[in-house]
C-alpha cells in the first residue's frame, strides 16, 4: 500500500488556504476503498480535522541565513536540491511515496526527495506588485517556478489561474489540472438550530440586519472601497451593520482608520477570528455575503455562502465571474458607488435575494466533495499508477 502525504502547513493567518488544506483533506479521507494509506504533516496538532487518518507532527523550521541563501540560489538558478534534513524529519517523512502540497511551501523542493502534486493558488503579484515588497515579489515567482518545474501535477482553483499557468510558468498543459474545493464538510452539512443561533447572536451580539464579509486585512481584500461604500448604505439604512472578520495584520489600522474617520464605528462590529463551529450561523444570519475583492483566485467564502443558501454581491474581477456563474450579483470593486448601489438592490429585493440563493444552490450542487474527492483521487491514483 502507497503512502499519501500532505503538508497541512497552514494556520488561521493563512486565509482561505487553511479552508483549501481542509477540503483536501476531508476529500482523500472520503476515498472507502483506497489503495493508499493518508498520512497529513503539521505543525501543531488542533488545526484540522484530520478524520482518520495519520497525524505526524513537524518541527517548524527556522532556517539559517546561511540556508536562505543556498535555498534562493538554487531557486534562481532551477535546480532541484535536496537540503539536509533533521532527524526527526527523516524519521517523519521517510516512508511517504507522494506529496501533496496545498500551500506554496518549499518543503517538497528542497526537504524532501519525493515526487509531490503542488496546488498554485494565484498570480497576484503579477497583477498587483504594489501590493508587496520587490523582495516578496521576487521571492513568490521564484518559489512558483521552481515548485512548477519540479512537481509531477499541478493543481488550481479556477480556468483564470490555469490560464496564467500556462502564460507565465510555460508548463505543458497536460501536467494542469483545474479542481475547484468546495466548501468544508462543517459548512456542507450545516443545519440550522434556532436555539444555537440564538445564543452565537447573543455571543457575538449580531444585530438582525447584517453584511457579512469574512476576510484578512490584506490589500486586495479591498476593505477600504467596501468601508466607503457601506459609509453611503448607512446613511439610508441607520441599522444596518458590517460584520468583519479575520486578524489584525497586514491593512486592519489603515481599514480601522477609515472607520473612525467616517464616524461610522457604531455600525462595523469586528469578530476577530471566529469558531469554525460558529462560522455558519453568522452566514446563514446575514442579509447577504460581500465579495469585494481585487483579486481572487477563487472565493471559499463565496461558495460557503451558496453551500449554506445566503446571496452573495461581488466583485467582476479575476475568477469570481467564473466562479459566481450568474449567481452573484457583480459590481464594479474600484466604483464605491456601484458596489453601494449593488448591495443595496440586493437588500431592498426579496425576489432578487431568493433567485440568487437559488442559483447559488444550484452552482454548489455540482461541486459537492464527492466529486471533488474523485477528482483529486483521480490525480493521485493516475500518478501512483505511473510508478512514480
Amino acid at each position: 500500500m502507497k503512502n499519501i502525504g500532505v503538508l497541512a502547513f497552514s494556520n488561521k493567518d493563512t486565509g482561505g488556504v487553511l479552508q483549501y488544506t481542509q477540503s483536501l483533506i476531508d476529500a482523500l479521507n472520503k476515498d472507502n476503498n483506497k489503495n493508499y494509506k493518508l498520512v497529513i504533516f503539521v505543525f501543531e496538532i488542533g488545526v484540522f480535522n484530520c478524520g482518520q487518518a495519520e497525524v505526524r507532527i513537524v518541527k517548524k523550521r527556522v532556517t539559517k541565513l546561511s540556508k536562505k541563501v543556498a535555498i534562493f540560489t538554487h531557486c534562481l538558478f532551477n535546480f532541484k536540491k535536496t537540503m539536509g534534513l533533521s532527524d526527526g524529519e527523516i524519521k517523519a517523512f521517510h516512508d511517504i511515496d507522494l506529496f501533496f502540497n496545498p500551500t506554496i511551501s518549499l518543503y517538497p523542493n528542497f526537504f524532501l526527495d519525493t515526487p509531490f502534486v503542488f496546488t498554485l493558488h494565484d498570480f497576484q503579484e503579477r497583477y498587483y506588485p504594489s501590493f508587496f515588497s520587490k523582495i516578496d515579489r521576487v521571492k513568490r515567482w521564484l518559489v512558483k517556478r521552481t515548485l512548477a518545474t519540479s512537481a509531477k501535477h499541478i493543481v488550481c482553483e479556477s480556468n483564470y489561474v490555469k490560464k496564467d499557468v500556462l502564460f507565465f510558468l510555460k508548463v505543458d498543459e497536460a501536467k494542469v489540472s483545474v479542481i475547484p474545493s468546495p466548501p468544508t464538510s462543517l459548512i456542507s452539512n450545516f443545519y440550522f438550530d434556532k436555539a444555537v443561533a440564538l445564543k452565537i447572536k447573543k455571543k457575538y451580539t449580531l444585530s438582525d440586519e447584517y453584511i457579512f464579509y469574512p476576510a484578512q486585512f490584506w490589500k486586495h481584500k479591498n476593505h477600504i472601497n467596501l468601508i466607503h461604500a457601506f459609509s453611503e448604505l448607512v446613511k439610508d439604512n441607520p441599522k444596518l451593520m458590517l460584520v468583519l472578520t479575520g486578524g489584525k495584520g497586514n491593512n486592519y489600522h489603515r481599514v480601522s482608520g477609515l472607520i473612525n474617520l467616517l464616524n461610522i464605528g457604531d455600525n462595523i462590529l469586528y469578530l476577530g477570528y471566529i469558531s469554525q463551529k460558529d462560522l455558519p450561523y453568522i452566514y446563514k444570519m446575514s442579509n447577504l455575503l460581500v465579495m469585494p475583492s481585487l483579486f481572487e483566485s477563487i472565493s471559499i467564502p463565496m461558495y460557503e455562502a451558496f453551500s449554506i443558501g445566503v446571496p452573495v454581491c461581488s466583485s467582476n474581477v479575476t475568477a469570481l465571474p467564473e466562479q459566481s456563474d450568474g449567481a452573484a450579483l457583480l459590481f464594479n470593486p474600484n466604483n464605491i458607488q456601484d458596489i453601494k448601489c449593488k448591495i443595496q438592490k440586493v437588500i431592498n429585493s426579496p425576489t432578487l435575494q431568493g433567485e440568487l440563493i437559488n442559483k447559488g444552490k444550484e452552482v454548489i450542487y455540482n461541486l459537492n466533495g464527492t466529486n471533488y474527492a474523485d477528482s483529486v483521487i483521480k490525480v493521485v491514483l493516475n500518478l501512483l499508477n505511473r510508478r512514480l
